[in-house]
C-alpha cells in the first residue's frame, strides 16, 4: 500500500483552460523574506505523521488549508501565487472526465484570483510561458507541473478569468482530503 504522500504526490492540477505536464520535483523550502521559495531538486521521504499534528476521528492525519499554494517559477525561485486561504468555494469531488483518477473543483476568492494574475506578470509568465511553469504543492511535496495553455494565459491578461481551476488527484481517498483541508481555510 502506497504511503500517503506517494498517493498525493501522484495527483495533478489542470487549470481551466488546460494545460500540459513537464516533470515533478520534491522538496521545497521556504524563504520568508521575500515571499519566494527554492525547491532543491531532491526526492522527499515517505515519513509517518507525527503525534502533534491534527488527526481525524480515526486517527488519520488531518491537513489544514495552508497546507496548499500555487507557485510559478521565475529563474531560481518560485513566486507564491494562491494558497488555501485564497480558496472561495469547492465542489464536490467526482470522477475525472477523461483517463483515471477524480478532479476537485475549486473557485479562487476575487484577491486570489488577483493575485495570480499577478504574479504571472510579475514573473514575466505571459511572455515565456516555458520558463515560467506553475507549481502545485499539499503537505511540502509537488503534486504538478505544468505550463501555462495559450487560453487561459489569454483569460488571466485580459482580466476575464473566473478563478475557477480543477484539481486532479489519482485516489478518491486524496481527492476528500484536499476538499477538506481547502474548506477549512
Amino acid at each position: 500500500m502506497h504511503s500517503r504522500r506517494q498517493v498525493l504526490a501522484a495527483g495533478c492540477l489542470a487549470l481551466v483552460g488546460g494545460s500540459g505536464c513537464s516533470r515533478v520535483r520534491n522538496a521545497v523550502s521556504t524563504d520568508s523574506d521575500d515571499g519566494t521559495t527554492e525547491t532543491d531538486g531532491t526526492t522527499a521521504s515517505g515519513e509517518t505523521p507525527s503525534s502533534d499534528e491534527p488527526t481525524a476521528d480515526d486517527g488519520t492525519a488531518t491537513t489544514d488549508a495552508s497546507a496548499f499554494r500555487i507557485v510559478v517559477a521565475d529563474g531560481d525561485r518560485e513566486i507564491e501565487l494562491v494558497t488555501g486561504a485564497d480558496v472561495a468555494s469547492v465542489d464536490e469531488v467526482e470522477p475525472a472526465r477523461t483517463g483515471d483518477g477524480y478532479r476537485l473543483p475549486v473557485t479562487l476568492t476575487d484577491e486570489g484570483t488577483a493575485d495570480f494574475a499577478d504574479g504571472l506578470e510579475r514573473a514575466g509568465a505571459f511572455e515565456n510561458r516555458d520558463d515560467h511553469p506553475l507549481r502545485t504543492y499539499f503537505e511540502g511535496e509537488m503534486l504538478y507541473e505544468a505550463t501555462l495553455a495559450p487560453g487561459l494565459a489569454d483569460k488571466l491578461e485580459s482580466g476575464e478569468w473566473s478563478g475557477e481551476f480543477l484539481l486532479h488527484v489519482s485516489e478518491q481517498k486524496t481527492a476528500r482530503e484536499l476538499k477538506q483541508a481547502l474548506e477549512g481555510n
